[in-house]
Parts: structure tokens; sequence; C-alpha cells
């Protein structure tokens, strides 16, 4: 009953969507794009000068030479393992000054590199602190972010939404269940639209919070359009059958396994503009930006005892004790009246959303673009699935349900979609100007498929980049690439599809500079639903899959990365779920590290060190 739940809340947001899908948005084919990868790439833009924060934002800019630098696998709505990872990293080996991360690790490095700018990290009573202190207190800042995790799980509503022993939970989830099967039939329309508003009303914000915090750990009532309540409530139960299953098929996002082409073109369920505006509100706290930012407040709690007292712990251990437990109903409460102001307020001038891409921080961020030809088959498959889309079918009588969805599916799976993996998709790359030059620079293609398709993109504001790189296909449909200086300059044009294309970013965080690599995975990366989808609605070659994919293929993209880093941070957070919050993140903060290296000055004092052979946590070496 309990995934019923979720499917009637995803129903009641996708419904939001589809129902203005006409007159609220431009859609997807109504934009004539072209372009694609230039030979040779353009690079004359990347000879100008970076574009670097304010220094009156900033208490850190990352040096010409990094000392190390950490490249992130992205792990879906696991977004705090990374930055439990990224403490335990900052802890054991000092500050991470340069980064590298696709798909949902997007979202880590910005939020680690808002913790970096924070003055209040850096300075010690007027003067410089010392490096361990700095190590001390960015850490705690990164840990502390689970308060804003817990304090969003314990809220009245959250808790509601939770109680899955609620009977009356039960039937309403048997309600959404049958209504998305079968619609509602002629005897029952009368009543529901006597009661329409009051249970929709109690639907959508009692099951919504549940899968919006598997994956955003933010508050996911903030993400319904209000406005667009009100045609919900007035359209619903007319929404004809197709609609409604493809509302079902929305609510599964990733589950590629049942999915075909039209994964690609229909309407995500979440609403990424509102969300990210969320984190936003979270990486402004941590850079200490905005007049409600409590400076005096918070240079007393990195001063204090607190900070001390977390070292070597995660943020569980630490509240383990009375010390603990204070400082984080101290936080907590700094934190909430910070979020309060700004909750609903317009953003923050100087808001880290529109800091650029390695303002601060050396930072690299990949993203697929389908270009070339590609673009013009895009554009057909929308226009077909959306002919299917509007074309009404009846509601199936009771007991008929299963046949008439297969014929639906069917249909839609008859889509022609066949892309040309070798031509028609690039990986584009985000980050400074001279970090790109550098890998353009030195990346001379050879059989690794990435440096192939490596073209730098150039620079854009976090918010752009975050719209991007962390929306893979089921979770939104493909969009344009947005349409920019820099992207005009590098000849790259077509629909983004997602930051899947570099999953261990090892190779580009080397040619920027950086000294050391250690690169955070999780043992067996490799997701095979994932890559299968992948393999199946982009056209990916099956020799390609393995080139890029198989763990055991020493001569893999992904093997040739493992080899490029200096260390492997290994979680496995695989095994967690997001609401495993507490044991997900000590086990990554406490995560093994394999050192290629065993004499490595810098890792060969790593503590715990991974004792045996752990898949994907190891590169498979060449045979000699």
């Amino acid at each position: 009953m309990k995934i019923f739940r979720l499917q009637l809340f995803f129903f009641l947001i996708t419904s939001v969507i589809l129902v203005c899908a006409g007159a609220c948005q431009t859609l997807i084919g109504n934009r004539s794009l072209s372009g694609g990868r230039p030979n040779p790439l353009r690079t004359d833009f990347l000879n100008q000068a970076d574009k670097l924060v304010s220094k009156s934002d900033s208490a850190f800019f990352s040096p010409d030479k990094p000392k190390l630098c950490a490249a992130l696998r992205g792990n879906g709505d696991k977004v705090l393992a990374h930055i439990a990872s990224m403490a335990g990293i900052v802890e054991r080996y000092g500050v991470i000054d340069g980064v590298a991360g696709s798909s949902s690790s997007a979202i880590s490095l910005f939020l680690y590199e808002s913790a970096l700018m924070n003055p209040s990290i850096w300075n010690c009573g007027g003067a410089p602190c010392d490096e361990q202190t700095v190590r001390a207190r960015l850490s705690f800042q990164l840990k502390a972010g689970e308060v804003v995790v817990k304090g969003f799980l314990n809220s009245p509503m959250i808790k509601q939404a939770l109680d899955t022993q609620n009977p009356s939970n039960s039937a309403e989830a048997k309600q959404g269940e049958d209504f998305l099967k079968y619609g509602f039939h002629p005897k029952t329309r009368g009543l529901f639209k006597r009661l329409k508003k009051r249970i929709i009303h109690r639907f959508a914000w009692r099951i919504m919070s549940e899968k919006f915090y598997q994956f955003t750990a933010m508050s996911g009532a903030d993400f319904v359009n209000r406005e667009l309540l009100g045609e919900v409530e007035d359209f619903l139960i007319d929404l004809p059958a197709q609609k409604r299953w493809e509302m079902m098929r929305a609510l599964n996002a990733l589950d590629f396994n049942n999915s075909d082409i039209s994964i690609l073109f229909r309407e995500g369920v979440i609403d990424f503009p509102r969300l990210f505006r969320k984190v936003g509100i979270v990486a402004d706290f941590f850079a200490g930006r905005g007049k409600a930012y409590p400076k005096a407040q918070m240079a007393q709690i990195l001063g204090s005892k607190c900070v001390t007292e977390a070292f070597g712990k995660s943020w569980s251990e630490f509240i383990a004790s009375s010390v603990g437990k204070s400082c984080e109903n101290t936080i907590g409460t700094v934190m909430r009246n910070y979020f309060n102001v700004y909750r609903n307020s317009a953003p923050i001038a100087n808001t880290r959303l529109n800091d650029p891409i390695g303002g601060a921080l050396k930072s690299i961020v990949p993203v697929s673009v389908i270009v070339q030809g590609g673009v013009e088959k895009v554009q057909k498959a929308y226009r077909e699935y959306k002919l299917l889309y509007e074309t009404n079918l009846p509601d199936p009588a009771p007991g008929h349900f299963e046949a008439a969805y297969k014929a639906w599916t069917d249909r839609t799976a008859r889509i022609k979609f066949d892309l040309d993996f070798e031509n028609e998709i690039l990986y584009g790359y985000w980050g400074r100007y001279s970090d790109l030059k550098n890998i353009v620079n030195s990346w001379t293609p050879t059989d690794e498929i990435k440096s192939q398709k490596f073209t730098p993109l150039g620079v854009m504001a976090w918010r752009d980049v975050l719209l991007a790189s962390p929306v893979e296909p089921g979770l939104s449909k493909i969009n344009p690439l947005k349409d920019t200086p820099d992207h005009r300059a590098a000849g790259v044009s077509g629909y983004m599809a997602g930051g899947w294309v570099d999953l261990h970013p090892t190779q580009v965080s080397r040619l920027m500079g950086c000294e050391k690599v250690i690169f955070v995975t999780r043992e067996w990366p490799e997701d095979n639903e994932f890559a299968e989808g992948l393999v199946k609605f982009f056209k990916i070659p099956e020799e390609k899959r393995k080139t890029i994919y198989d763990i055991n293929d020493p001569n893999s993209s992904f093997n040739q990365s493992l080899r490029e880093a200096d260390a492997i941070w290994c979680t496995n957070w695989g095994q967690f779920k997001m609401f495993d919050l507490q044991p997900m993140t000590t086990q990554s903060f406490h995560s093994p590290v394999f050192s290629r290296a065993g004499d490595d000055p810098l890792f060969s004092r790593a503590n715990p060190i991974l004792q045996s052979y752990k898949p994907g946590c190891m590169p498979i070496e060449r045979k000699s």
C-alpha cells in the first residue's frame, strides 16, 4: 500500500504539470535547434579571463595547482553520503581545493564550495586560522547539513505522511490506485465531486513528503504549484486514461526496466527550479551570505568545543553525547531562523545560485548533449509521442486494465528514435576557462571514449548547471541546452540528457592541474538497470557499453579512471535508502581507502585502509 500512496501523490503533482502543459510551458518541439561537436574543437573562447566571484563573497580561491582534488560519482538521492565523505576526507587529508562530478554529485560540489567560501571557516578572531582549525570547522559545517534533513523528517506533516500503519492512508491509496487504472465511473463521480477538494488536499499534503524527502532531503511541500492545484481540482476526474497511465509511469521515474523511449519525452514529477532554489538557500547559509546570516552566532559556534568534539566522528556519533546534542540544538535553531527568513522571500542579491561554476573552487561538471542529426530525431519523436498523448482513450472496464494498459505501452514503444551514439551525442564539460583549456591541450583522444567526446562548454551559473547535469532521463523530459555566448562560441547546441556521460571524472580532475586525486565511489558501482536503460534509449552499441562501464574489463573507461586516481574512497551507500540517514552518513564518513601507491606520503597513512578486493573500489590492472 505504501507504493500506492506514493503513486497517488505523484499522480496529483504530475497532473498539475499535464493540465497546464499546453498553456503554461513552451514545449520541447517548438524550438528548432541544430549543431554538433565541432571538428576541430573551437577553443578560442577559452582564452578569456576566468570568472571568479567577488572577493567580498569568498574567503577562498583554489590555487592554480591544487594539492588535493575529489572526483565524485553520482549517487541519486544519497547526496548526504557525498557530504559525509568529503567531511571525512577533509579531516584525514586536508582541504579539498578542486572537484569534479556529474549528475547528483554536482549538487554536492556546489554545497562543498559554498561551505569553503564562508569567511567564518578561515577567520579566527581577526587573524587567519591555522590549517587544523580550518579543516575542523569545514568538516563540522559539512556534517551539520544533516540537521536540515532531520528537521524536515521530524516535522508533523512528514511524520503523518510517513505513518504507513494509518488505516486511512491505506484506504486513500487504494482509491488512488483504482482511479489511476480505471478512472471514476458515473456512479461515483457525483460523490467525488462533492468531496474532491478535501480529499485532494489531504492526499497532496499527506502523501507528498516521502518521495520528495528521498530525493531532495528538503521540504517536499514547497514543490507543489499552489496556483495550479485549483486546476487539478477542477479537471482531475476528467483526465483521460492515457494521461493517467503516463502519470503512473512517471511515478516510477528511473524504472528503466519497464520503460520505453517515451521516458525521454514524458514530463517529470519534480519542479526542479523550485527544488534548487531551496538547495540554494542551504548553500547561501553555508557560504555565510545574506543579511539574515548570524555571523556572530556562527563564529561563536565554530569557535566552541562543538567543533573539537565533533572531529573524528560522524554527526550521529557526535550527537550521542550530551555536548553533541546541545550543539545540534544550537545550530539547528540558528539554521531554522535563517531558513524562515528566506523560505518565502525573494532570493538574496548575491545568492550562490548566480555564482559561476568554478568561481571560488576549481570545478568541472559534465553533461550529455544530443547534437547534429540527433536534434531532428528528438523533435520528430517528441511530436509522435505528443500525438499519442493527446489522443484520448476510453476508460477500461473493471478487470480489463492490464490488457488496455499494455496496448497503450505497446503504442509508445513503437516510437522511432534511432540515435547515432557515435556522432549524435557529445560529452560537454563546464568549468573555468583555464581548466578547460588545460584539459583540451593535454587530453589527446585515445581508445578511452571520454577523450574522444570531450567538448568544453565554458562557464555557466550554478543555477543552470544544477538544472542540467543532475536531471537525468526519467526525472524530467530532455530539454534544450541553454543558449549562451560560451555555447555559441563552442559551436554547440542541442538537447541536454543528464550527466551520466562521466560518472568517474578522475581524468579531468588530473588534467585541470590536481596534484592528488581521490575518487569517491561505492562498491559495485555499475547500476545495471541504469546502464541497460542508457544502452536502450541512446542506442549505445554493446561493445561501447562494455568499454565504458564494464568493471571486469581492465581497458574499460571505468578501470582507466580508477587507475588515474591516487586513492579511492570506497563507500557502501548502495546498500542504504535515504531513510537510513545515520548509518549511511556514518559509513560514508568512515569509509576505507584504497591507495594505488602504498608509499604515497599522503594516503599511506589512510585509516582504515581497504584490506581486501572490493569490485569498483580497486582497478583491475592490465596484464603485462
